[in-house]
């Protein structure tokens, strides 16, 4: 055996190359290691840091741990004992910092010293503000000689062209305000300025496209701090009227409303159809056909017509909304224009008349494909879908219990319900005492399951 020594060297691995010579064989038989753990080193010793290249460690400020150099910029390296790291920063208005810090991390130890390159430009930008809420600042602060624009902002002009203050002391400062389509601008002196001028809301003009009806009420003017409002509808003698229509809107609308915060002119035309009636038609939602009214225009009162009928519901009555959120009152509500009102419906329960089969534990089953149901005092037969996963889930079952089961109506538009099947074991005999209090939930599943097998005697059962 050849003993090999290793020097000793702080790593966390040894590679060893073993390499034949000739014809002769080698192998390893044994390694036997000795090692002292590493832990990281809490102290180190700044060695130097350069500029250039030259060496400036001994020129710091012991104090401040800060040197001044006479230059613009420069290329600086540093180095420190015990793995310590370093970290040159870029230098940030002439400012470079380099920080060192020992191998175990240990913020308590940390060096920072600063390089101030005095050549460097130091450009500093000065706050801009404004004395007006609705006005846009394009940028919160600027460099002395910068263009700085701003604006009003939407729905509002200025009273009067703003003027530029000092904002420590709001003095007058001179500077010129230039304007071109509504955009102003001037020039960033050396210090903070504020831009004061009040604002006012853009008076919108409001235009209205009558074809030969009449309206009274409506605004000719609006701002975008008015409240919401609803235009009043035109009339027109011998037409009925469809609605409102403008540049963003294409469908005729009878209640043309205009929210808080639009901006911009605005057109709006009305839309006539020849004829002293409006046509009310009725969409029952699935429910039997209702036949179609024509309204008198100047008294405009629906009749109010016969509830329709839809097989497995409850109607709750006509909306003049297809989200139904509108009740219409025959009595109260008038029509103003050609309108459809819409069918609600409820569901109504539905009762299941059919007895479902038990399923006996590990016997075959099957589940009924036609069903007796009644819903809404009408009796009928309806094929109906089993919900597959219910159904493994109840072939599944190792106890006694009763277990939901899902179903699809055919013949109640798909309505889902929902029926209990008992698991049980089969061949159950047992015997009855009249005398006896109550069953547990359990028995009486299984003494429901198998009642053709049940014996009156007078002995207590154990169920």
């Amino acid at each position: 055996m050849i003993d090999i020594p290793i020097e000793a060297v702080e790593t966390t691995a040894i590679r060893i190359t073993v390499i034949p010579q000739d014809s002769n064989w080698v192998g390893i038989e044994e390694i036997e290691t000795y090692y002292v753990p590493i832990t990281a080193k809490e102290d180190y010793v700044v060695t130097s840091i350069k500029v250039d290249g030259t060496d400036v460690l001994a020129q710091f400020d012991e104090d401040t741990k800060s040197l001044d150099v006479d230059a613009e910029a420069g290329e600086i390296t540093a180095e420190a004992t015990n793995n310590a790291s370093v970290t040159v920063l870029e230098a940030v208005n002439g400012a470079a910092k380099i920080i060192f810090l020992p191998e175990n991390a240990d913020e308590a130890k940390k060096q920072e010293y600063t390089v101030n390159f005095k050549k460097a430009a130091t450009e500093e930008s000065s706050l801009i503000a404004a004395s007006d809420e609705h006005v846009d600042l394009l940028t919160a602060k600027a460099k002395e000689g910068a263009t700085v624009t701003f604006q009003a902002q939407k729905g509002y002009t200025f009273a009067k062209t703003p003027v530029i203050l000092k904002s420590a002391d709001s003095s007058a400062t001179g500077i010129e305000v230039t304007e071109e389509n509504g955009v102003y601008s001037f020039i960033m002196p050396a210090y903070g300025v504020t831009v004061s001028g009040d604002t006012k809301a853009i008076a919108y003009a409001i235009t209205y496209l009558l074809g030969g009806g009449t309206v009274s009420g409506n605004p000719a003017t609006y701002t975008i701090e008015d409240r919401a409002f609803t235009l009043k509808n035109p009339v027109k003698e011998g037409y009925a009227f469809l609605g409102w229509t403008s540049d963003t809107v294409s469908d005729p609308q009878i209640r043309m409303t205009v929210l808080t915060g639009t901006t911009g002119n605005l057109v709006f035309a009305a839309n006539w159809r020849l004829g002293t009636t409006y046509t009310i038609t009725f969409d029952s939602m699935g429910g039997s056909e209702v036949e179609a009214q024509k309204v008198p225009i100047d008294s405009a009162f629906i009749t109010e017509p016969e509830s329709p009928v839809r097989r497995g519901y409850t109607f709750a009555g006509w909306y003049s909304d297809e989200e139904l959120t509108k009740l219409w009152s025959f009595a109260e509500d008038t029509a103003i224009t050609d309108m459809t009102l819409y069918a609600k419906w409820t569901e109504s329960p539905v009762k299941v008349n059919t007895e479902m089969p038990v399923y006996y534990l590990e016997q075959p089953f099957n589940m009924p494909g036609n069903i007796n149901v009644t819903v809404n005092e009408e009796t009928f037969n309806t094929n109906v879908s089993w919900n597959q996963e219910d159904l493994a889930a109840l072939l599944a079952a190792e106890e006694v219990g009763a277990y939901e089961v899902r179903g699809v109506l055919a013949g109640l538009e798909d309505r889902e319900i929902t029926v209990k099947v008992t698991a049980s074991p089969d061949g159950i005999v047992y015997f009855v005492d009249n005398g006896a209090a109550s069953f547990t939930a359990k028995a009486e599943l299984m003494m429901a399951a198998n009642k053709g097998n049940r014996e009156e005697c007078c002995l207590r059962s154990g169920l």
